[in-house]
């Protein structure tokens, strides 16, 4: 198991995913209309916001390819296989589409800040409602093909392989209940995600541990060798001779 880079690339894919957060307060907020959202209060969540959602565009761009970049490094880990490839495609298409959802929303915000028409408003708010509804399943699927294939693998705990394989079949469920009347039911479904942000950050510090582990075996043989010798082994693990 190729432990080393894939623990850099699942932490690194982390830390940038998660800047998506800077982003969304750097931006002064982040529409977040639902179905549920009354038809009359939706051009008032966009006053304001063209600038910031102009801003958003990029930085999301950015950010959240730090997913791909954490299911490449499971891949990494792990080794290459045919789910993982698949994992490394659907987290692909899950970013194109959150970016494109965001950038729908900086229309949306541009048309209210150009005093365009209420229904054109509306019409591409919902516009951008569904295609960011496109983005849950995709990533509950490849967050399941990564906990499946770290199961096949058998190296790592079952059980947090385990803990995968639930977060992703939920996060995988609630990407699937699109319809405006499911809408509650896959909100509440979507907390999992949360659980995979946990979960994420639990398997790179796992994988960190297991990097470090072969370089000190290494280092006791060496250790108790120089210890018959006589001699002492300083922090790089070589002997540096007493007197």
């Amino acid at each position: 198991m190729n432990t080393s880079k894939g623990t850099w690339l699942v932490l690194t894919g982390l830390i940038l995913y998660l800047c998506e957060f800077v982003a969304m307060a750097l931006a002064g907020g982040y529409p977040s209309n639902t179905p549920l959202t009354p038809l009359t209060e939706i051009p008032a969540t966009y006053e304001g916001f063209e600038n910031g959602a102009g801003y958003l565009v990029g930085w999301m761009a950015l950010a959240l390819s730090g997913r791909i970049l954490i299911v490449l490094g499971f891949r990494k880990a792990f080794g290459p296989s045919p789910l993982l490839d698949w994992a490394v495609a659907l987290m692909s298409v899950s970013v194109a589409l959150e970016v494109a959802a965001v950038g729908l929303l900086a229309g949306t915000a541009g048309l209210v800040a150009d005093g365009v028409d209420a229904d054109a408003v509306l019409a591409l708010d919902r516009a951008a409602w569904f295609v960011g509804s496109g983005v849950t399943a995709p990533v509950g699927l490849a967050v399941l093909l990564c906990a499946a294939a770290m199961w096949r693998h058998g190296d790592l705990s079952r059980l947090l392989a385990g803990i995968g394989v639930l977060t992703g079949a939920t996060t995988l469920l609630s990407g699937l209940l699109t319809a405006p009347s499911t809408y509650p039911l896959a909100s509440a479904l979507s907390t999992a995600v949360i659980v995979w942000w946990a979960w994420t950050l639990w398997v790179g510090i796992v994988l960190a541990r297991r990097a470090g582990l072969p370089a000190a075996e290494r280092r006791r043989p060496v250790e108790r060798d120089a210890h018959d010798r006589g001699t002492v082994v300083d922090g790089a693990g070589q002997p540096d001779r007493l007197g």
